[in-house]
């Protein structure tokens, strides 16, 4: 297991927290894995939309 140093708060109502509780639970994830990785492919997206590249290491496609 990888641990990181930083560290997030995030707010969210109950029918998200829920809904991502139970996907995790039933495909086996990680709910903090789940939210980095849909963090970082939401970031890297965006980032190509407006022309950078991603100044970090990243599992998800690069143009």
């Amino acid at each position: 297991m990888v641990r990181y140093d930083n560290r997030y708060t995030i707010r969210l109502n109950e029918q998200v927290k829920d809904s991502l509780k139970k996907y995790c639970e039933e495909f086996r994830l990680k709910e903090s894995e789940f939210v980095r990785h849909s963090i970082e492919k939401t970031l890297v997206s965006e980032m190509q939309n407006v022309g950078r590249k991603p100044e970090f290491p990243t599992i998800f496609q690069t143009a």
